[in-house]
């Protein structure tokens, strides 16, 4: 395999891979005992917090269980956390 991979694909040209983000999360209204997820995901003041690398949000979502925003499609039994809002973090 001699083949040249671009300048591009290169991982140091991946910013996303190199931007850590803050995943903000709140229990969606319409969970029934949102006390039980509370206590499971470890809320504090209401909100989940994860810090991820940016190219990794969608997988970490959906392995907390977290809805994109504006999402009412999703059964909130699937995915009790919706995604309040993504902080970027300086690196």
């Amino acid at each position: 395999m001699d083949e040249k991979i671009g300048e591009s694909a290169l991982p140091f040209h991946d910013k996303d891979w190199y931007t850590n983000v803050e995943l903000h999360a709140r229990i969606r209204p319409d969970v029934k005992e949102p006390q039980t997820y509370e206590l499971d995901y470890g809320l504090k003041d209401g909100v989940l917090v994860l810090t991820t690398k940016k190219a990794l949000t969608r997988f970490v979502m959906a392995a907390w269980q977290i809805a994109p925003e504006n999402d009412s499609k999703i059964p909130s039994n699937y995915f009790p956390l919706v995604l309040e809002r993504e902080v970027l973090i300086d690196n």
